[in-house]
């Protein structure tokens, strides 16, 4: 009860071999029907109750649009899983390489984005198995360079946030500003969140005002949006603000100092 192409001592109920010296498809499956309707590998099983078969899972293909010409020749791959015997997608790798757990999109192109319901479930979960003790890196950052520009570490109780600061990789060292006058020119503000009014009144910054005094802090253009015409938002750091804050105390405490000495 076993099929074995290539090989007469055939391992599983279905078994293909063969020596390629390139990525030979040891099984192919194809879907004739005009537009790029795409193919099907369906994983079976039977039901217990009434020997019913169901698909416990599948990976599928689907066209990204209607294939009609070289241009629009592009597909996903989807990944569905049975749950409460519904068979539902659950994962999908989008024709740009984008994936895309628990959403069929990819918001602004992000090489992985995750959707998921608040409140039942976390968006993703990083577990270290090694134990207590040392310190453990739960994301490297580096730049195009392969250059360490930062990590998220942990040391079994606390969670650290580190952009590298090393003085062997800056240039143009200078101590000279003006922190108070800087901190001054900044309007802190009380606001409320359009799409989030319901958790009350907050406190902050509006990006582009923190642009004007310390563009350093944030990311984006004023006013841009998306090509959908959806808000493409600034976003501020705000712990490019502490800088500033240091050196306003103690150009504070300078005079203070110095009031002291008169």
């Amino acid at each position: 009860d076993t099929v074995g192409v290539g090989t007469s001592n055939p391992l599983n109920v279905f078994d293909t071999q063969f020596t390629a010296s390139a990525h030979t498809s040891g099984i192919s499956i194809t879907n004739q029907q005009n537009g790029g309707w795409g193919s099907c590998l369906a994983f079976n099983s039977s039901r217990s109750d009434d020997s019913s078969i169901k698909t416990a899972a599948r990976i599928r293909t689907e066209g990204a649009e209607s294939w009609n010409a070289d241009n629009t020749t592009s597909s996903n791959l989807i990944f569905e899983t049975r749950k409460d015997n519904t068979l539902a997608e659950r994962m999908r790798l989008l024709t740009g390489g984008e994936l895309c757990v628990g959403t069929t999109s990819s918001a602004s192109s992000a090489k992985v984005s995750i959707g998921y319901a608040r409140g039942t479930s976390a968006g993703m979960r990083i577990q270290d198995s090694v134990g207590s003790g040392g310190t453990g890196v739960i994301a490297d950052f580096y730049n195009s360079s392969g250059t360490s520009m930062g990590a998220i570490t942990h040391d079994s109780s606390n969670i650290s946030y580190g952009g590298t600061s090393d003085y062997r990789l800056k240039e143009n060292v200078t101590y000279e500003f003006d922190g108070l006058t800087t901190l001054n020119k900044l309007k802190p503000a009380k606001f409320n969140w359009i799409d989030n009014s319901y958790v009350g009144e907050q406190l902050g910054f509006i990006a582009h005002e923190v642009a004007e005094v310390i563009p350093q802090a944030v990311v984006g253009e004023k006013d841009a949006v998306n090509d959908d015409n959806s808000v493409k938002p600034q976003m501020l750091d705000q712990s490019k603000l502490i800088p500033v804050l240091v050196k306003a105390v103690q150009e504070l405490q300078a005079e203070v100092a110095a009031l002291k000495g008169e």
